[in-house]
């Protein structure tokens, strides 16, 4: 049987709290709090003077008569664009497997993939080695600058639109990843690898049109993605307070304008709007790394003082644990004492539910009566009152659970061995909230004194029709010689 006092052995838990909650309570800041104050007003100032600015540049450009560079400087950029776009896709990468973000795994494999159709680009136009192309499949150079060009441009702007569309996916799926990881890696290698197996079988074009208005119109076709791109990175509105985001705005547009400003007008190889695009190439690569390095910076930082805090929120509760723990045994110790109490009281004490059955017996009250804690189980108070006084202590037990006052009473038990035991004492309710739950009695044994206050009483009734019967006069008095009793 359960004892009075015993603790539920089941503990507390500070389950519920989120990580910023937890956070909060070390002092330290939120994800949101970490993520930067509202820059969009110089933000946005900033990509209307790029815009202006390569708008502008583009004008007085397309009147460079003169310029002229050649293969060397043309080599060099490129040479240049292609191990940026392998730094971003790589750096790209380690921010996606920091925090898993589809867009990240997106932008890492579009780099990559654009680096090596760079390279692509890179060899097939250094001279010598586009000389002995020219011998050996006879192809225009005009062609294979305007193809290996064009091609890891597409390539790059379609996976940067679609990572604006899985994040899209993701908000209205409400998942992390709303694209599975190992079909953006087998993608990004199938278009890599048809990119450069296409020149098997097709011959490439020079995409340039001179009788338009516009020499190179194939070139709207990466400036219309990476347009859409910015619009859609813009309307989304994190670049107000992510710097990787906003650094990827500045990319976007640039490349954007490269193609739809610069290059789609370009007339010749080496002319001053060819240059100035693949300057721009380099420009925008080098922005997207920036934004990449303060995400991962930004990240690590966060990282950091997330951990800190929750060193200092560990720290925190394993002293409210100690304290906790402390406070438990303080209490296991203070209801053994009070078991301890109860157990050697000489009182009988009793807990019983509402309906008679027992919850609690001291050590008294086992001894009295004598029966044990198997027999208990299986009965009820009402089982052991004497017949004839079960229904006055029925009362009483459900007067005091309806809220009545304690009072003294008397009852009368039966014994384990068919003794009756008279015992005296009070009862009262145990009530959680409005409700009562059961009722705890101290009783004492006071058969020997009920037995005892019976026989002098039957002595004295003895006595008193003796003297009352007797044929002699019988009489006493005071000292004062005053009569106080006679028969």
């Amino acid at each position: 049987m359960p004892e009075p006092g015993e603790l539920n052995s089941g503990t507390d838990t500070l389950d519920g709290r989120t990580a910023n909650e937890f956070i909060e309570l070390a002092g330290g800041s939120t994800e949101d709090e970490l993520a930067g104050p509202d820059r969009g007003l110089e933000h946005s100032a900033l990509y209307a003077v790029i815009f202006l600015v390569l708008v502008g540049g583009a004008m007085l450009l397309s009147n460079n008569l003169v310029w002229g560079s050649g293969p060397a400087l043309h080599t060099m950029m490129e040479t240049v664009g292609t191990l940026l776009a392998f730094l971003v896709g790589a750096l790209a990468l380690v921010r996606y497997y920091s925090r898993k973000q589809v867009t990240f795994l997106l932008i890492g494999c579009g780099f990559l993939g654009a680096a090596i159709l760079d390279l692509n680009h890179v060899v097939s136009t250094i001279p010598v080695l586009l000389e002995a192309s020219l011998i050996a499949d006879g192809v225009e150079p005009a062609a294979m600058y305007a193809w290996t060009w064009t091609a890891g441009r597409v390539y790059l702007s379609l996976f940067l639109f679609v990572s604006l569309l899985s994040w899209r996916q993701e908000v209205r799926e409400g998942r992390t990843e709303a694209i599975p990881e190992m079909s953006v890696y087998g993608t990004a290698l199938l278009l890599t690898v048809s990119n450069l197996l296409f020149f098997q079988f097709v011959e490439p074009a020079t995409f340039q049109s001179p009788n338009w208005v516009v020499n190179r119109p194939a070139e709207f076709i990466p400036g219309i993605f990476f347009a859409l791109a910015f619009i859609g990175y813009y309307r989304k509105g994190s670049w107000r307070r992510d710097q990787f985001e906003h650094w990827m705005l500045v990319s976007l547009l640039i490349g954007a304008l490269a193609h739809g400003a610069f290059m789609a007008f370009s007339e010749q190889r080496w002319d001053a709007m060819f240059d100035a695009a693949h300057l721009l190439k380099i420009l925008s690569y080098t922005a997207i790394l920036t934004g990449l390095l303060s995400s991962v910076y930004e990240t690590f930082t966060r990282e950091a003082r997330v951990l800190e805090a929750l060193t200092r929120s560990n720290d925190a509760l394993a002293r409210e644990v100690d304290f906790r723990s402390k406070t438990e045994q303080a209490v296991k110790e203070s209801s053994e004492r009070l078991q301890r109490f109860l157990d050697n009281a000489n009182d009988l004490i009793q807990s019983v539910g509402p309906g008679g059955r027992f919850l609690y017996v001291n050590t008294s009250w086992k001894q009295v009566l004598g029966y044990t804690d198997d027999q208990l189980d299986a009965m009820r108070v009402f089982d052991i009152v004497r017949p004839e006084h079960r229904a006055q202590f029925e009362a009483e037990l459900n007067r005091v659970l309806e809220g009545g006052e304690p009072r003294r009473y008397n009852v009368e038990y039966l014994a384990a061995d068919g003794r009756v035991v008279i015992l005296s004492g009070s009862t009262q309710a145990q009530f959680v909230g409005d409700k009562a739950v059961a009722t705890q009695s101290i009783l004492r044994d006071v058969t020997e004194q009920r037995l005892a206050e019976r026989r002098l009483d039957e002595s004295q009734r003895n006595l008193e029709a003796l003297v009352e019967n007797t044929g002699d006069s019988i009489w006493s008095v005071d000292r004062q010689h005053r009569l106080i009793t006679l028969n």
